[in-house]
């Protein structure tokens, strides 16, 4: 028997400039970390055009034209499930950015989404900053209800199982592009070409959360990655922090450079220019981040 298509997935279409007129799913499957997967026009026509269908009109369906290959992987990400497997929550499959499974998850979330984040103003220094260090702080971007939803998101995201760990090589657990990520970056777009004094295009969010002993190598971001924005949204034990106590260096010609993000705020600077890294977080704390990065709007690889 052919398994079903996970209805708890979200949509993004989208056009690469590399690949074409590409679909980004984002897969929630009990048991299992969020995943991602791309599929682009050109790789299989009629599967692409089976996914919009699939989409569009939320049916039920079971004979996806894709190979064994194709076949495997969906099945290990939770896209396909088999007739006896419960979906993760009953949404049915949606181009909305994730709006009806956050309002599952969390509400708030959902609203906040739909209403998007009210945002504080760039300071002209901080364009001018940037401009001549390639890096710059940047004070908090979101307060109040905005943040306490945003850091409960992430909060039950985490604690419930849906983050992934990263690689083999490094226990952190992250999430790519998951809705609340994307909130941001695409609300942060015009304030952050307005600092760059660049047009841009956002390329992808990675929330992450680090554990005691876990530290940031030094490292200088991929393609993907012209500008980086670091934001501080939790730390535990918080008590009465107002800001995050692990710093971010930023390695430079002249010297390391430390930031300390005040929650909702952080660092912006050009991650494929200047390495960065942070000193092993202090054992029994936890540290959540939110990264969101931009390329020049004439980048023509992947925005992934």
């Amino acid at each position: 028997m052919i398994p079903m298509l996970n209805p708890s997935t979200t949509g993004r279409l989208f056009d690469d400039p590399a690949a074409g007129p590409t679909l980004e799913l984002h897969v929630y499957a009990a048991g299992k970390p969020v995943a991602s997967l791309l599929h682009a026009e050109r790789d299989n026509p009629p599967l692409f055009e089976f996914l919009l269908d699939w989409f569009r009109s939320k049916m039920p369906v079971s004979a996806p034209p894709f190979d064994a290959d194709t076949f495997a992987e969906w099945a290990d990400k939770g896209l396909l499930l088999s007739r006896a497997s419960k979906p993760a929550f009953d949404t049915g499959p949606a181009l909305d950015g994730g709006l009806a499974i956050a309002r599952q998850i969390l509400p708030e979330a959902g609203d906040l989404i739909e209403t998007c984040i009210c945002l504080n103003k760039v300071a002209p220094e901080l364009s001018k900053t940037l401009t001549a260090n390639r890096y710059a702080e940047w004070p908090v971007l979101f307060s109040g209800t905005a943040l306490s939803t945003i850091r409960s998101w992430y909060r039950q995201m985490f604690a419930q199982g849906w983050a992934r760990q990263e690689s083999p090589d490094s226990p952190r657990r992250v999430l790519h592009n998951d809705p609340i990520g994307r909130l941001v970056i695409e609300a942060m777009a015009a304030p952050v070409e307005a600092a760059t004094g660049c047009r841009l295009l956002p390329t992808y969010s990675y929330a992450v959360q680090y554990e005691g002993g876990q530290d940031l190598p030094r490292h200088r971001d991929r393609a993907q990655c012209e500008y980086t924005v670091s934001i501080a949204l939790d730390y535990e034990p918080s008590g009465e922090l107002k800001a995050s106590p692990w710093p971010i260096k930023i390695h430079t010609a002249h010297g390391d450079v430390e930031h300390l993000h005040p929650f909702g705020g952080g660092s912006i600077f050009k991650g494929r220019e200047l390495a960065h890294s942070r000193d092993p977080l202090p054992q029994g704390h936890t540290a959540t981040m939110l990264f969101i990065h931009y390329v020049l709007h004439d980048f023509a690889g992947s925005l992934s």
